[in-house]
């Protein structure tokens, strides 16, 4: 294998003048000092794989010029093409490469990176993006960390983008901890909480919505409020959840934020539908045209005892969802149509849907979701007189919501379980599931 013959550098702000690799590579076939540069600093690369726009911002060249040479180093096997315009350097090569460059030629190359990255934001990039914003954190490019961040995060609309967007979100509240801005840390850390509550981490997702509201300024509250109000309500402090979601909804009416206020608007139906005030819900969302709106509005009519307006309205919310490709709306809608149909006893079309919901939502970030639907499932299990299953689904549920810290989820899902073992005639076990239930609630 032909390597650089290329001795580290040193100086002030250099790499270690030994090391390991660099004498593992010190053997005599060179390669031309043009090449020498563009494989020690695209070396720096903090992604896995790079393409020539990426090499040319990390050498400070032009692409064409960094292309030719790159092929040349993929001639002499120090550079592979693991498919056509991408590159990559096996991990002990981009150690050497990485131990020539100096402190500060590994800054600048990286922030030349950054910017390149700013300016060419692309779906394809998110994997080289995130990793240069936690190298650009660790030397301290905070600046330009936020600058990509917000780049970027426009190309990330699906909802299984929701993890790298978490990511992204998480950089940018440090990037603005570092540069003691304290208004944008309060707006990352609105969608930091955002993602949490995604992910169904409900003590992640209050702790960052209070930090938020905690920093914000008139610019930044009514969103902060308005992530405290959701991590609220999925912990089930209501009162506090609709205190917050009120200020927030009067801040967003002041402003003139209207699709902001009917979001806020959608949440408060949600309160006022797990707390048992169905009445309420139907006010808050009866005027707002959108589909998660008659969703909370479906559900509102079925707890108010009026089932086939919420079918209606749930079939309604079905066929948005397919003709809007919105597939995480659908498993939700689905959820509902299961739910409606093992009210009415039809316990066939309730496994049908219960489980196509299921799978849907696995395919999703929202562990809630599927914690949730395993719970449906229990009950549809002791529906269906199949107590053992129904054991199981409630175990299944209770043991992931104490995992995510949803301890009353959890502990009503032990409760479930307690009922049905008192059922089978196994009373030490029924209150061994009751004295947890009441540690958790």
């Amino acid at each position: 294998i032909a390597v650089l013959d290329v001795a580290p550098v040193v100086d002030g702000g250099a790499r270690p003048a030994k090391s390991v690799v660099g004498e593992e590579f010190q053997v005599t076939a060179t390669v031309p000092a043009p090449e020498q540069e563009v494989f020690r600093r695209a070396g720096s690369h903090p992604g896995r794989t790079f393409g020539t726009g990426a090499a040319a911002a990390l050498a400070g060249t032009d692409e064409r010029t960094v292309a030719a040479a790159l092929e040349r180093l993929v001639d002499a096997h120090l550079v592979e093409t693991p498919a056509p315009g991408l590159f990559r350097l096996h991990d002990l090569l981009r150690l050497f490469a990485t131990e020539n460059l100096t402190a500060a030629e590994h800054r600048e190359c990286l922030s030349r990176l950054l910017a390149w990255l700013t300016g060419h934001a692309d779906p394809r990039e998110r994997d080289n993006a995130i990793a240069a914003a936690h190298q650009g954190l660790a030397l301290g490019l905070h600046e330009q960390v936020w600058d990509l961040v917000l780049a970027t995060l426009p190309t990330l609309r699906r909802v299984s983008d929701h993890a790298d967007r978490l990511t992204l979100w998480t950089a940018a509240a440090e990037a603005a901890k570092a540069l003691g801005d304290d208004s944008r840390r309060a707006r990352a850390l609105h969608w930091v909480s955002w993602g949490y509550g995604m992910a169904g981490l409900a003590g992640p997702a209050l702790a960052a919505a209070e930090e938020a509201v905690a920093l914000a300024g008139p610019g930044t509250l009514a969103a902060a409020l308005f992530s405290q109000g959701r991590a609220l309500r999925v912990v089930r402090r209501y009162a506090e959840a609709e205190a917050a979601l009120r200020r927030a909804l009067d801040l967003y009416e002041q402003a003139g934020a209207a699709d902001d206020a009917d979001e806020v608007r959608i949440t408060l139906g949600l309160v006022c539908n797990v707390s048992g005030r169905p009445g309420e819900a139907i006010e808050w969302v009866r005027g707002v045209r959108r589909p998660w709106a008659l969703s909370t509005l479906s559900v509102a009519y079925k707890l108010s005892g009026r089932p086939a307006e919420a079918a209606a309205l749930n079939d309604r919310v079905i066929a948005t969802a397919r003709q809007d490709n919105d597939a995480y709306l659908l498993a939700y809608a689905v959820r509902e149509r299961g739910l409606l149909a093992l009210d009415a006893h039809r316990l066939a079309d309730a496994r049908r849907d219960l489980c196509d919901a299921l799978t849907m939502l696995e395919s999703f970030p929202d562990q809630m979701g599927v914690c949730g639907v395993h719970a449906n499932l229990g009950a549809l299990a002791v529906a269906e007189g199949h107590p053992a299953e129904a054991l199981l689904e409630y175990a299944t549920a209770g043991e992931a919501y104490e995992r995510l810290g949803h301890r009353a989820a959890a502990g009503e899902s032990h409760l479930r379980r307690a009922e049905i073992l008192d059922d089978l005639g196994r009373p030490t076990e029924a209150a061994q599931e009751r004295a947890r239930a009441r540690e958790l609630l």
